[in-house]
């Protein structure tokens, strides 16, 4: 399988997010916490973060189930944001209209 571009991963999350109208935020962690490259690495999962609206509790599952079939079925986890606690750095892939 080759490996999982960036625009790829855009693309996914941007055909999912209309289901999700509970997320305001759609975030990409890269391996290792930042990186420059375009590609993700076939060894790790692409990680996805989410930033629910308000008190929001989106079904991640859900999320990761229907990222993974926009993928093609390549491996992706999915995890909330930690907000002021958020230890990584994030790459914004989408953010909702209000």
């Amino acid at each position: 399988m080759a490996r999982l571009q960036i625009l790829d991963l855009l693309n996914a999350v941007t055909t999912v997010a209309p289901v999700h109208d509970d997320i305001a935020v759609w975030w990409y962690r890269p391996p290792g916490g930042s990186s420059t490259s375009d590609m993700i690495p076939d060894t790790q999962p692409a990680e996805v973060v989410v930033e629910p609206i308000g008190g929001a509790a989106p079904d991640l599952e859900a999320i990761r189930v229907r990222l993974a079939v926009q993928l093609g079925g390549r491996s992706v986890t999915v995890r909330p944001h930690g907000g002021t606690a958020e230890r990584f750095h994030l790459y914004r892939l989408l953010s909702r209209r209000v």
